[in-house]
């Protein structure tokens, strides 16, 4: 059987905060992990394989390239939209426009308004 490590033991391994770690698996990258219902476990192995892809010997080094992970499905997404991935995109002249929009009425009443509220309050007598 393989040794297990929790999140602290691995993040204290590696010389990194557990929000290192959290934020990786959050956004992908990092070493591989085990996910055991609601606990996250790190196999020292897995941690060891790690270490070794991340030696660079150069700045410019950029290391392996990584393998691409599956693409997004959204097969299922557009069946209930009716929709293919070979249907060209709608123009805009292929959809109906909405109405133009009117104009805004009562401009005048409008900026009469607006001095009502924006006017400052008379200044109280001196005395």
């Amino acid at each position: 059987m393989t040794e297990l490590l929790t999140e602290r033991q691995a993040a204290a391994l590696l010389h990194l905060s557990v929000k290192s770690l959290q934020g990786w698996r959050s956004r992908g990258g990092g070493p591989r992990y085990h996910k055991l219902g609601r606990c996250v476990r790190y196999a020292v192995s897995d941690l060891d394989a790690f270490l070794r892809e991340a030696v660079r010997r150069s700045t410019s080094d950029r290391g392996p390239t990584p393998h691409r992970s599956a693409p997004i499905r959204t097969e299922h997404l557009l069946e209930k939209t009716g929709r293919r991935l070979e249907m060209p995109l709608q123009t805009a002249s292929d959809t109906c426009a909405p109405p133009p929009q009117p104009p805004i009425p009562r401009l005048r009443f409008r900026a009469r308004l607006h001095r009502a509220y924006t006017k400052r309050p008379p200044a109280p007598p001196h005395m």
